[in-house]
C-alpha cells in the first residue's frame, strides 16, 4: 500500500546509480552471480539443458542481483521496487551530465551481457 512507498526512495541520484550499477556488475562478475553463471554454462557444456531454460536461469540470476543491491538502497527486493529504481534509474540518466549519462548506460549494457 502507500506505507510501503513511503519507505522507499523518492529518488536517486546519478552517482548512487553508478555505484548500484557497479555493485551489480561485481556481484555477477566475481561473486555468486558467476558461480551460477558458470554453472549454467558447465549445462550448456554436457547438453543438459534447452537455451530457453538456460536464458531464464540467466535472466533469474540478473534479477536476483537487481533485487539484492536495490534492497540496500531501500527499495523492495520485488517487482514494485524494480520498476520504482528504473524509474528513478530513468530520472538519473536524464539528469546527469552528458558523460556521467553515458557512463550509466555503458554500466547498465555491460552488467546485462
Amino acid at each position: 500500500g502507500a506505507n510501503a512507498d513511503q519507505s522507499m526512495p523518492d529518488s536517486l541520484s546519478p552517482e548512487v546509480a553508478l555505484k548500484a550499477q557497479d555493485a551489480m556488475k561485481l556481484y555477477i562478475e566475481h561473486g555468486v552471480g558467476k558461480r551460477k553463471l558458470e554453472e549454467i554454462a558447465a549445462e550448456k557444456e554436457k547438453g543438459e539443458t534447452a537455451l530457453v531454460d538456460r536464458w531464464q536461469k540467466m535472466i533469474q540470476i540478473y534479477l536476483q542481483a537487481q533485487c539484492h543491491i536495490i534492497s540496500l538502497l531501500g527499495y523492495t527486493p520485488d517487482d514494485r521496487g524494480i520498476t520504482l529504481y528504473t524509474t528513478h534509474l530513468q530520472y538519473a540518466l536524464n539528469l546527469a551530465p552528458p558523460e556521467q549519462s553515458e557512463q550509466l548506460r555503458k554500466s547498465g549494457r555491460d552488467t546485462y551481457r
